[in-house]
């Protein structure tokens, strides 16, 4: 049972909000795929996440160049991967983070520009479309029912994640 939710973030700290709740709900060997232009908030998100994990924010930047960051010293390990620079499903396949490792997770930033059959397997697919300088779309796809903690955050959320999801993050 495939689940869709969209609602709005109002700046990088509500994208950071998500991503730390994301964190919470995610067990080893799954994967998130991250969909949105260049600036959406996906190396942000995936800071809420990594930091909720126990990771130090300030080791998280977008693995532009060298393709994949692996993050250790959290309470898992996460792959980090930019797909933008690889050409087709079978490039990204030499990675091998599909399925992620036992003990990890895998985070693979533009998902979409590899094709449907990398999307298809992953756990979640999360689009962040640009509304202005701070406002975000943000989709959230699950392949099952979204897990009991990330359920719980975004009922509590209504349309936008606000400031119950900044107290938190924080607390």
């Amino acid at each position: 049972m495939n689940t869709e939710r969209t609602w709005l973030s109002r700046g990088p700290d509500e994208t950071m909000a998500l991503g730390a709740v994301l964190a919470t709900s995610l067990f080893p060997g799954q994967a998130v795929g991250l969909i949105g232009e260049l600036g959406a908030g996906k190396t942000v998100l995936i800071k809420g996440l990594c930091s909720a994990l126990g990771i130090r924010e300030a080791e998280v930047h977008s693995p532009t160049y060298t393709l994949v960051h692996h993050y250790l010293g959290g309470s898992l390990e996460v792959f980090h991967a930019d797909l933008f620079r690889l050409n087709g499903e079978a490039e990204c396949n030499e990675l091998e983070l599909l399925p992620p490792p036992e003990h990890a997770i895998a985070v693979l930033e533009w998902i979409d520009r590899i094709g449907p059959g990398l999307e298809k397997r992953v756990d979640f697919i999360i689009t962040l479309a640009i509304l202005d300088e701070t406002e975000r779309e943000v989709r959230l796809w699950s392949r099952s029912e979204l897990p009991g903690p990330l359920r719980t955050f975004l009922s509590e959320q209504g349309d936008h994640i606000g400031a119950r999801a900044r107290t938190r993050l924080a607390g």
